[in-house]
């Protein structure tokens, strides 16, 4: 018998078979592993804030709300070399420091100017603290201090303007305590008036001691240290007065004199220093 033909599909018949074999093979589609599957898209992730920056902006909370106009605000670390200083043209008049720590228990903020440290205030992290000091017109700096060791310690001021403020008069020794802080174990902190060269004995005995100093009311001055006894000549140093200077003393014929001598022009200033002994040298 002759072979049968069968009538060919039409074409359009044959565009919807093959759309639905498509249809049905995506249905069927299976992944290897289900990396290869699609995922949804994820949403892009915030760092978490370090524990610097939430310490900052917890000093910043505790000095209270912002002012109208503040002259400087602003928080920053104070462990070793990462201390922060931030400075700002000023008018003269009375100013008020506040000031707050987290972070570690204590802290200070010392405000200076070109002729000397101004005034310092102390923090303990459980409180907030303020001072008022009379600036000249000029720049003004403010600057971090404490001796912590962790890396989140933080500190926060504030400087703004006060209108019809008096300044309340420091003595020497109440400036010097809040400028170099209170002295610790063995430590003595000392204190003058400086309208010129003053001297100042010191009841250390013979050793080897640090002294850290601060002035007032000059650009710079120059610290002599001599043996009381003999009056020889241990140590010469000239420094600016805009911020404390560290040097370390060694005795050995009864004690030290102390003299400090304004260099240039100025006056109604003062002087401090702190001594204490070096551990495990004689």
């Amino acid at each position: 018998m002759p072979a049968r033909s069968c009538p060919a599909p039409a074409p359009g018949l044959l565009a919807l078979l093959a759309s639905a074999m498509f249809v049905m093979l995506l249905g069927g589609c299976e992944y290897a592993t289900p990396d290869d599957k699609p995922k949804d898209p994820v949403p892009a992730l915030t760092a978490a804030p370090t524990a610097l920056e939430t310490n900052k902006q917890a000093a910043l909370e505790k000095l209270g709300p912002v002012p109208s106009a503040p002259v400087l605000r602003f928080a920053g670390p104070v462990a070793d070399a990462a201390q922060a200083v931030e400075s700002s043209a000023v008018a003269a008049g009375t100013y008020l420091v506040t000031g707050s720590c987290t972070g570690t228990t204590g802290a200070r903020i010392l405000v200076s100017q070109d002729d000397g440290i101004h005034a310092g205030l102390p923090l303990n992290c459980g409180a907030t603290a303020r001072i008022r000091v009379h600036l000249s017109s000029g720049e003004a700096r403010i600057s971090l201090h404490s001796d912590a060791t962790r890396r989140d310690a933080v500190a926060a001021a504030q400087l703004e303007l006060l209108h019809d403020a008096p300044t309340p008069a420091l003595s020497p020794e109440d400036w010097a305590r809040g400028v170099l802080g209170k002295p610790g174990p063995f430590e003595r902190l000392g204190a003058t008036k400086l309208d010129g060269a003053a001297e100042l004995p010191d009841s250390a005995s013979n050793g080897t001691f640090d002294m850290s100093f601060a002035c007032l009311g000059y650009r710079e001055v120059q610290l002599t240290v001599r043996s009381r006894d003999s009056g020889r000549t241990l140590m010469i140093e000239r420094t600016a007065c805009r911020s404390i200077r560290g040097v370390r003393i060694v005795a050995k014929e009864g004690g030290i004199l102390i003299r400090i001598e304004p260099l240039g022009s100025g006056g109604d200033g003062a002087f401090g220093y702190r001594i204490g002994p070096v551990p495990g040298h004689l």
